[in-house]
This record gives C-alpha cells, structure tokens and sequence, in this order.
C-alpha cells in the first residue's frame, strides 16, 4: 500500500504542486521545489528532547 502511495505521488505533475503549495523559504540553506517541500512535510518529525540520553544510540 505504501509504495503504491509513493508512485501515486511521483506521477503527480510539477504543476499540480505550485497551485496547491506554496513557496517556503529556504530550509538550512537549500530551496527546494513543491514536490520536495510535500514530501518533506509528509514525514514525521521526532522531538528527541523526550526520549532519554541512554536509549538513543551512538552513530
């Protein structure tokens, strides 16, 4: 379901995108299109100052 979700996303035309999104301002340091804000703004995001120090791993 996930995937058929994604390559229903990729189809959707460039244009379709600027009527319904508008333009943000540049996210640390880069501009992105509104087909990459979209996905970006679809993803989760994690407030990491609830989770304690010793169950986030070291990289």
């Amino acid at each position: 379901m996930r995937t058929m979700l994604l390559k229903f996303f990729f189809l959707i035309p460039s244009w379709f995108f600027n009527i319904f999104i508008k333009k943000r301002p540049p996210y640390r340091g880069h501009i992105f299109d509104q087909q990459s804000q979209a996905l970006i703004s679809l993803q989760p995001s994690i407030d990491l100052t609830t989770i304690p120090d010793n169950e986030i791993s070291d990289i």
